[in-house]
């Protein structure tokens, strides 16, 4: 959040088995100048989603974007990624997740929100279809419970691929967009749809 500021995301192991695994959160932010930690946070494994099982937990970072979301404060956000095995069902979902320091701790205001997904079913060769789901937030001006509304915007791909005639194999492709604004109900931005 500021110079003199590091943060830090420790997953806990909680429960484990053959490939799977769930995880606890621990974030903090720890201040450089007074050595110590001055803002936590932590979310039990049962609420915040960070299990690994057939649908692959592949990786949490630390979202090098800033945002501001409300007059004087920015957020920071984790993401998490999840990657599907299969070949003929291939998977890829990334969450993001916002929080901001609030007394001393830190305060999630944004939980989990799916930005990107990829789906889709094949034959393994060529016959199937597939959806991409990307995102775009736009913070406006207005306000909702002092925080900025969010503008979302999303993109919806969806490709289907087909053996032509001649063996070939083609696809046609529909793009969809859709927007819907988040807006902030005193605990964490809550979609309304437009």
């Amino acid at each position: 959040p500021n110079d003199n500021e590091v943060i830090v995301v420790i997953p806990e192991i909680v429960e484990e088995g053959e490939e799977y695994f769930e995880l606890n959160t621990y974030i903090a932010i720890y201040n450089i100048e007074m050595g110590k930690i001055t803002h936590q946070y932590f979310e039990s494994s049962k609420t915040n989603g960070w299990t690994s099982d057939a649908i692959r937990l592949d990786g949490i970072s630390i979202d090098k974007k800033v945002y501001l979301v409300k007059e004087n404060t920015n957020a920071f956000g984790i993401s998490v990624d999840y990657f599907g095995s299969s070949r003929v069902n291939p998977y890829n979902k990334h969450t993001l997740s916002l929080f901001v320091k609030e007394n001393g701790k830190l305060k999630n205001i944004l939980h989990n929100y799916n930005f990107e997904k990829n789906t889709g079913e094949w034959n393994g060769s060529c016959e199937g279809e597939f959806h991409d789901e990307k995102t775009e937030f736009i913070f406006t001006t207005d306000k909702t419970n002092d925080y900025f509304d969010i503008i979302v915007k999303k993109t919806l791909t969806k490709t289907t691929s087909f053996e032509t005639e001649i063996g070939d194999c083609d696809y046609n492709e529909e793009i969809k967009r859709e927007t819907s604004v988040l807006k902030f109900d005193d605990a964490q931005y809550k979609s309304n749809n437009l």
